[in-house]
């Protein structure tokens, strides 16, 4: 019996050594398969090449070989012979090209299997295995178990020209919201999932299983925090519709109790499913720290980070092979609570991916530009011990102490910050613990629909810039999105903004100006919106909470 005629129902039994036992040494027979390698966001495809040689018999490993592929090339054989392999009387090399591609997880197991077992393989099979890509990591008891990347590897596999991926089933949620948002049924490209190494071998053989299932609908947001259930004063609303229109970024300074966090927590509820780009890039993402993507990423429903002030520089923008929070949390909301007690080399790395959306990462011989287009979200006291201008509690600090305190966010970090809230104290704490019992529970969905009507004003307004968000609006052109003569914008900004203001906060003013009008449904900008606007910049902000006296 060979092994192309081995029934479905009939592996794993003793007819798979039937068919490799004793054969005729095929001396041009070279069997390829493809996996893949990832370093930093770049896939690289890897050609797998198994040829039989004359020699002591034993499988060798050569090219970029390591000790990863070495232990894989073990758990191959192991698995292989347990649905009734054997390995043949002759030398077997197995070539992983290109030989400078380094692997450093055992994702090559199941390309390792396949080419083991096609090496040997007497006719063709149904399925040739050189036109796909083969990513599982696989168990001594033939197993296939997730591994990271997949999503990466799949659209390398697809720019190659490979006809599809396999992958264990517990990997293919995250691959068909990939089949989702790029061509890949246009183009053909398939993916498959198998439980085990035994149903990939009877695939190839016969043609037959495999079968996708259909794929998921995005699931609908039911459990996660809103804002159904807090009291907003009509500033925070407004607060929370311009953030989440424009994507600014936002610092609340004030007093424990005052909302900080809770507002933070919601604030991605407002925020629309990601379009198509941002959702490629963060399943990318997601998948190349994580063996099984988290359903709500699966479904576009943006990211929500919120680290820990104890977190490295290399654990906030990443590493030249691994993304950090920031890119984790790209298309969603990154939320920094207690923002001056984060080490101040991590707060100085902020500064360039708010203003860029991507984070540059370099180190010998490695580089990596990790996407990380977050609405930025921080929290702060007013002084070390939090009751500084409070009613409720007399601050003890120290004048030093404070002005240290507030010393740790430097002006060039807050420069970047799009909104500056001082947040105001509640006079009756206990009323507004219980203040959601008297709020309507569709106010998460008005502020949403509000937030997608605004985006959509904008998109269309800005066309011709390149720009989907206001955040995004090139400099030259903002002026051009008031709505007014340009003579009339220029001479309402020099009668409301400080001649303090540097150019980006000037900018970022504006901007903000813009999605306060779309918010309002207006085509124009009013002195209204640009004197709110200066109003939450940093320098005003400082103003009102009596930190800086004004000029």
């Amino acid at each position: 019996m060979k092994i192309d005629q081995i029934d479905t129902q009939e592996l794993p039994t003793k007819h798979l050594a039937e068919t490799t036992a004793d054969h005729d040494f095929d001396e041009g027979r070279v069997a390829v398969v493809w996996s893949a390698t990832q370093h930093g966001k770049t896939a690289t495809p890897l050609r797998i090449e198994c040829a039989q040689a004359r020699g002591f018999s034993g499988i060798t490993m050569i090219g970029s070989a390591g000790q990863v592929c070495e232990d894989g090339k073990e758990r191959a054989r192991t698995a292989l012979e347990r649905i009734g392999w054997t390995a043949p009387s002759r030398k077997i090399l197995i070539s992983v090209s290109p030989a400078e591609a380094k692997i450093d997880r055992s994702h090559l197991d199941l390309a390792l299997c396949v080419g083991l077992a096609a090496v040997v393989a007497q006719t063709d099979w149904r399925i040739n295995c050189e036109q796909w890509m083969f990513a599982a990591e696989v168990g001594l008891n033939g197993e296939l178990r997730p591994v990271s990347g997949v999503v990466s590897w799949a659209s390398a596999a697809m720019s190659h020209g490979l006809s599809g991926i396999v992958v264990a089933k517990d990997n293919l949620k995250e691959l068909h919201s990939l089949g989702q948002v790029t061509d890949a049924q246009k183009k053909g490209f398939r993916f498959h999932g198998f439980n085990t190494v035994g149903e990939v071998i009877s695939w190839l053989v016969t043609g037959a299983g495999g079968e996708v299932p259909a794929h998921e609908p995005a699931s609908i947001r039911t459990d996660e925090p809103n804002f159904d259930d807090m009291d907003l004063t009509p500033l925070m609303e407004l607060v929370a519709l311009v953030a989440a229109t424009g994507m600014h970024s936002v610092l609340m300074k004030g007093s424990p109790g005052t909302g900080k966090s809770m507002f933070a927590r919601r604030l991605g509820s407002l925020l629309p499913p990601m379009n198509s780009e941002d959702h490629l890039k963060a399943l990318c993402i997601h998948s190349a720290v994580s063996s099984q993507v988290s359903p709500s990423i699966i479904s576009g429903i943006p990211p929500y980070r919120a680290p820990h002030h104890y977190t490295s520089l290399a654990a906030m923008v990443g590493t030249a092979t691994a993304p950090g929070e920031m890119s984790l949390a790209s298309g969603g909301v990154l939320f920094l609570d207690e923002l001056p007690e984060f080490h101040r080399d991590v707060l100085e790395g902020l500064r360039e991916p708010i203003e860029n959306g991507e984070v540059a990462v370099s180190r010998a011989g490695a580089f990596s530009v990790w996407n990380a287009k977050i609405l930025l979200v921080a929290a702060a006291n007013n002084c070390p011990c939090g009751w500084g201008s409070s009613r409720r509690r007399k601050c003890d600090c120290p004048p030093s102490r404070i002005k240290a305190y507030r010393g740790r966010l430097s002006g060039a970090l807050q420069d970047r910050i799009d909104i500056q809230i001082n947040m105001e104290e509640p006079s009756d704490q206990m009323a507004t613990l219980f203040a959601h019992k008297n709020q309507g529970s569709n106010k998460t969905s008005r502020m949403r629909e509000t937030v997608r009507q605004a985006r959509s004003r904008a998109a269309e307004r800005q066309r011709y810039t390149g720009a989907v968000l206001n955040r995004d609006i090139p400099a030259m052109h903002i002026l051009s999105t008031f709505g007014i003569p340009a003579d009339e914008s220029i001479q309402m900004i020099q009668h409301i903004i400080s001649h303090h203001a540097s150019a980006r906060s000037l900018t970022r003013c504006l901007r903000v100006a813009r999605t306060i009008a779309d918010v309002e449904d207006r085509d124009t900008v009013t002195k209204q919106d640009v004197e709110r606007a200066w109003g939450w910049q940093a320098w005003s902000a400082a103003i009102l909470r009596g930190e800086i006296l004004p000029n």
